[in-house]
């Protein structure tokens, strides 16, 4: 079997789309005005990896983690192939937690509700296995 190293990296980037933006740079966080928002708490989300059939996954399956705003995680995975073939390693679904204080006619206690909101990653990540014989099938 052919294994390989894989990093999936976790960052929370809200700050990064809510801070007004320096005028020498479109893409890089403002130096010269300190953030204060609400959205500079902390990020709450699941990390889940799914099964696939064709190639096996080894480290963290399933894990909830909280990230402040500007954090980064990574997290270290095997891959591993049995036969050649073309593969797509993208198997990440994260669940954002989001809490916030209920605005609800009924529930005038402001009690914390918690909606789960699903990410799966737009693009693939493929890679391509040749066998022992140089054969990708």
């Amino acid at each position: 079997p052919l294994e390989i190293d894989l990093e999936v990296t976790v960052r929370n980037r809200i700050a990064e789309q809510l801070l007004p933006m320096n005028s020498n740079s479109s893409s890089k966080l403002s130096k010269n005005k300190p953030f204060s928002s609400p959205s500079s708490e902390e990020v709450e989300f699941e990390f889940v990896m799914l099964d696939q059939p064709e190639f096996q996954l080894l480290g963290a399956d399933s894990f909830q983690w909280k990230l402040d705003c500007g954090d980064e995680l990574v997290v270290p995975l095997k891959a591993v192939f049995s036969s050649g073939g073309i593969y797509n390693l993208q198997s990440v679904r994260l669940t954002i937690f989001d809490t916030h204080k209920s605005k609800s006619r009924n529930d005038s206690s402001g009690a914390k509700v918690t909606k789960k909101v699903p990410y799966l990653f737009p693009l693939q990540w493929l890679i391509k296995v040749h066998d022992s014989n140089g054969s990708v099938l």
